[in-house]
């Protein structure tokens, strides 16, 4: 070890110790990653916001709708609601989950088969290196299990599943229904206020 060598160690593990210190300081800083007090809201910094939300597609209405000066109807205006109100969305897409569920619960009478396959390679050696041995096994595998008794739980299910179909059915046409009145009474009192105001 040469004398000039000495100092340059310190310094670099003066160094060290001084980053390693300043990061421990660093992170029991708890001050500055919470709230200043239970009554404030906290302020995430730019990395902990949430993205901002995806631009929404405009509503599908048709061209001829929007022409200038064009009267639109009763029917034109329900066939717009219809198309666009996300509460008669929701209430398909659960629907739609709902008989998907049921497809799930029928597909629990029939037989469950799995194909597989494995590959081994292994590599051995002997006296030192002098005698390898390679060895591949490989060989395909194929499983079937099917449920012949259960004593009624798979037809209890597919059962509550059905009428959970037909619950969720339901509850999408009574979203129709309520979203027609809607549409309804507000058509008629527009048409009204614009009676009067032309009266």
């Amino acid at each position: 070890m040469k004398i000039g060598d000495a100092p340059s160690r310190i310094g670099l593990w003066a160094g060290v110790a001084t980053i390693l210190v300043l990061a421990g300081c660093a992170s029991r800083d708890v001050g500055s990653r919470v709230s200043p007090s239970p009554a404030t809201p906290w302020q995430p910094p730019p990395e902990g916001r949430m993205p901002p939300p995806p631009p929404k597609p405009p509503p599908a209405i048709p061209a001829a709708y929007l022409q200038p000066g064009a009267t639109i109807s009763l029917e034109q205006v329900l066939d717009v609601a219809l198309r666009n109100n996300p509460v008669t969305r929701t209430a398909w897409y659960q629907a739609r989950a709902a008989a998907a569920n049921l497809g799930a619960k029928r597909s629990e009478y029939f037989p469950d088969l799995d194909l597989g396959a494995n590959l081994t390679r292994s590599k051995q050696t002997s006296v030192g290196g002098r005698f390898i041995t390679l060895q591949t096994t490989y060989g395909p595998s194929l499983n079937l299990s099917w449920l012949l008794l259960d004593v009624g739980g798979r037809a209890a299910d597919v059962d509550e599943a059905r009428n959970a179909l037909f619950a969720a059915d339901w509850t999408h046409d009574a979203v129709i229904q309520n979203l027609v009145l809607q549409v309804e009474i507000a058509f008629y009192q527009y048409q009204n206020a614009k009676a009067q105001a032309a009266a």
